[in-house]
């Protein structure tokens, strides 16, 4: 009998289109912690010097970043792996008999 190959399912177009929805909205996030408490601490302003955009932006992408790194970990917890995907073993070694 000749095996049927796996019926293959279709994947979302918009997929990416949320993928960018979701980092505009992580950086808007950021922007609106970086620009409302981080840059107002006491510590801060001590080392930066008066508020600006500049610095707000700087410590925006910095904050940006450490939530795109946690919802990919999310993500990558959340969906986990397909319990039907059988694990690839290495290919078995040809034992050398004594010639």
């Amino acid at each position: 009998m000749v095996k049927q190959a796996d019926k293959d399912t279709r994947r979302n177009p918009l997929l990416p289109v949320f993928g960018l929805l979701l980092a505009a909205g992580l950086f808007a996030i950021a922007y609106f912690l970086s620009s409302t408490y981080i840059i107002h601490n006491r510590y801060v302003l001590s080392i930066m010097g008066a508020p600006s955009v500049k610095n707000a932006v700087i410590f925006a992408i910095g904050v940006w970043v450490i939530l795109l790194a946690m919802a990919y970990f999310l993500v990558a917890v959340l969906v986990g792996k397909s319990p039907d995907a059988p694990i690839p073993l290495p290919p078995k070694k040809k034992s050398k008999s004594k010639q």
